[in-house]
């Protein structure tokens, strides 16, 4: 029969293992921890990469200057083009142009839009086409398929 000292020993011998190996699980857990933080951070990194490079196709060259992409205006312009193209004489609206270009939210790329399409009505290339009842201005229509 142990003694009384002996079991208390034990116990503590016991303890002081369960302390070690839940100290290494922790050490484990902590080391995830920091990865899963060093993915999130990745992702974000991406996702700022990818809101920079909206109009840049996968042929084209994205300028970098630094480690930053910029966002490449040519292709803004091409998209502008091309959906006013598609759209033909009925046009099409300010808003339908961000969405089809995917930047809306996007405060700098709406912005250079709008410029652009400034530019586009003082060269006489594009006209406002008549607005639907209850708007204020009408779609945006290319010279040449205006009726």
């Amino acid at each position: 029969m142990e003694n009384f000292r002996d079991v208390l020993k034990k116990l503590i011998s016991d303890k002081k293992q369960q302390k070690k190996d839940l100290e290494s699980q922790l050490r484990a857990v902590n080391r995830l921890n920091q990865k899963i933080i060093d993915i999130d951070d990745e992702i974000s990194l991406a996702e700022k990469y990818l809101a920079e490079a909206k109009f840049i196709d996968s042929d084209s060259t994205a300028s970098v200057h630094g480690s930053k992409l910029r966002t490449d205006r040519s292709h803004l312009r091409e998209g502008v083009t091309n959906a006013m193209e598609r759209a033909g004489s009925k046009g099409i609206s300010r808003k339908d142009l961000l969405l089809y270009l995917d930047i809306k939210g996007d405060k700098k790329a709406e912005g250079y839009l709008g410029t652009y399409l400034a530019k586009l009505q003082k060269e006489g290339k594009v006209v406002r086409g008549e607005p639907a009842s209850g708007r204020t201005y009408g779609p945006y229509v290319l010279v040449q398929h205006k009726g």
